[in-house]
């Protein structure tokens, strides 16, 4: 009985992990549709558009955030100065999410969700990692998206 229960939930638990899966639709070497369950391997963002040099300064502000909740230690010296880096990186935030907001309000949705995450990314707060690995996420989608538009 116990074995049959256990063969029960890993067919559930692998049925659950793919019904959730990301489909990429990328070109093959003969610039024929392919469907793949990762992403394209030759994927690469047009910096010259105007969303793509938003998607690479996200990309950028990504690897900051990232950078910020390493500063804090338990001392007030720098839980300080990880608010004086958060401030800064808000601020730089704040000038990629005006550009990003002049683009277009329907389109790159998956951009505007990782710069809400972006905030807390850069945070001195322990949830930190969390939100930066949800903002990597989302560029990594976005980068599919953007590549197939150009």
């Amino acid at each position: 009985m116990k074995k049959l229960y256990l063969v029960l939930s890993l067919i559930l638990s692998f049925t659950a992990s793919t019904a959730s899966a990301q489909i990429y639709q990328c070109k093959d070497a003969q610039n024929r549709t392919v469907f793949r369950d990762s992403p394209c391997p030759d994927q690469k963002v047009d910096n010259s558009t105007e969303a793509g040099k938003i998607w690479y300064e996200l990309k950028q502000l990504l690897n900051e955030g990232s950078q910020i909740y390493s500063i804090m230690g338990p001392d007030l010296s720098s839980i300080k100065m990880c608010n004086v880096k958060t401030a800064e990186f808000n601020k730089k935030l704040d000038v990629v999410e005006t550009s990003l907001q002049k683009l277009s309000g329907n389109t790159h949705k998956k951009m505007v969700r990782a710069v809400e995450n972006l905030r807390l990314c850069g945070d001195c707060r322990t949830s930190a990692p969390n939100y930066c690995r949800k903002a990597a996420n989302l560029l990594k989608e976005e980068t599919a998206e953007l590549a197939l538009t150009n």
